[in-house]
């Protein structure tokens, strides 16, 4: 079949070796065309042949909108389906088999034709901030720092937390967050862009799970080895920075009605990332839509509480921090002691000097 000249086939290094089962399937799998994107769908197509040896799976790149116009910020994006339109086309078109995505790229509402087949086991869902080796030379001399982040999510929560959380100087640091789009690589690259260019940058927030997975994929590791030399590291924590709902998740979709592949793809699912998603898009899910950009949601199993979801950012009514958790009811005819309220109840007056 001719592919659309929107479309890139190859196999990308996930065909089978040489003398591994008799190929019974070939699976087109659509994938924007990033690094990061191609190295996610790699791990996809590894993690299913795995299950199913006898399967080949073709990596088919489609160019989504998202990718083409990296010039307007995507706090200014109105468009729900900016990453996922054409590949939507392609799977309904039947021009490819499954489609890999990122899930905090996608809408929470989603096309009637199309299923989602499988949530596989998230990778680590925090943030973290790649900075410049000088960043503490700076901050002693009193200097801005200079943040890359297009996100409103991350510019009020990091912002908030640098605040303590930066080495002590004599003044408190200012931040200057400058907007940045593209893939991971071409953010990272405003780290080594000489002082006084107007894309350079002292540090740079990623999510964690895109690093880690181009850092173990050859072609990401090539391209990311130069630029991550000679930095510092800081991941934040889920307290203060919670993500975006779906953070380190990839979503496994194929069409609705496709029995067979979509068979094939419940292997890769996950139940526990699929429970502490939920909780996310819950809880994301009950603000207003116009808040959503400016609110982190991001759950964690716990050992001793179970489910446990962190919610804090900027809303209209002002800023939101919250844990959201199964709390289990009150034993019966149990008479607890609320010593805040007793605290509040209570007159504080100077004590006589001694």
């Amino acid at each position: 079949m001719h592919a659309p000249s929107a479309y890139r086939p190859g196999w990308l290094g996930c065909a089978p070796e040489a003398g591994s089962a008799k190929i019974m399937h070939r699976l087109r799998l659509g994938t924007r065309g990033s690094l990061l994107a191609t190295a996610q769908s790699r791990l996809v197509a590894m993690a299913l042949q795995r299950l199913h040896p006898d399967i080949a799976v073709e990596l088919v790149i489609v160019s989504t909108r998202g990718d083409r116009n990296q010039d307007v910020p995507l706090q200014d994006v109105r468009d729900p389906d900016f990453f996922s339109a054409e590949l939507d086309e392609a799977l309904l078109a039947g021009d490819v088999d499954f489609c890999v995505h990122s899930l905090k790229d996608l809408p929470l509402v989603r096309h009637n034709g199309i299923v989602r087949a499988a949530l596989p086991a998230r990778e680590n869902p925090r943030d973290v901030i790649v900075w410049r080796a000088d960043v503490p030379a700076r901050l002693t001399a009193g200097q801005p720092l200079r943040l890359g982040s297009s996100s409103p999510r991350r510019q009020g929560n990091v912002a908030d937390f640098l605040t303590y959380a930066l080495p002590a100087t004599d003044r408190p640091p200012v931040i200057e967050f400058l907007p940045v789009r593209g893939p991971v690589d071409v953010r990272l690259a405003g780290l080594k862009r000489p002082r006084g260019d107007t894309g350079a940058l002292d540090g740079v927030v990623l999510a964690l799970a895109g690093l880690a997975r181009l850092w173990n994929d050859p072609a990401g590791h090539a391209a990311l080895g130069s630029l991550l030399t000679n930095v510092r590291w800081m991941v934040l924590p889920l307290t203060k920075c919670p993500v975006a709902a779906g953070q380190g998740v990839l979503a496994v979709e194929c069409r609705a009605g496709d029995e067979g592949v979509l068979g094939l793809l419940r292997g890769l699912h996950d139940p526990e990332t699929a429970e502490l998603v939920a909780l996310e898009e819950l809880a994301l899910g009950s603000t207003d839509r116009t808040d959503r950009p400016g609110l982190g949601v991001t759950a964690i199993r716990h050992g001793e509480l179970g489910p446990v979801c962190f919610v804090r950012g900027s809303m209209s009514s002002g800023v939101v921090e919250r844990l959201d958790w199964r709390r289990p009811a009150p034993p019966h005819q149990a008479i607890g002691f609320d010593g805040i309220a007793w605290q509040r109840a209570c007159t504080r007056q100077p004590s006589e000097p001694l």
